[in-house]
């Protein structure tokens, strides 16, 4: 019966161990623009949806690891916030 129990229990912790983890992230800013109508000028503002780049170009949008560890993908983001000049500029990650 211990038998049963000990190799239940260690393929138990082998599952969880083995598990993927993953974090998702996207960005949003403004633009504020100023546009001529009949009425005179009008504010419009769009706002924009993106994702930070990788160095071959590809989209930054997900990250997955198995196991133990951080991460990266959060700081990316973090210091794309901190050196962009765009306006409004928001990122969000959730881990999935």
């Amino acid at each position: 019966m211990y038998r049963f129990w000990g190799i239940l229990l260690g393929s138990v912790l082998l599952i969880l161990s083995s598990c993927e983890k993953c974090m998702k992230c996207s960005y949003t800013y403004t633009v504020t623009s100023i546009e001529q109508t009949v009425n005179g000028e009008e504010e419009v503002v769009n706002t924009y949806n993106g994702f930070v780049h990788n160095a071959d170009g590809s989209n930054l949008d997900d990250e997955c690891y198995k196991g133990d560890g951080d991460f990266t993908i959060d700081d990316k983001y973090a210091l794309f916030a901190d050196t962009t000049s765009l306006d409004n500029f928001n990122y969000t990650c959730t881990e999935l």
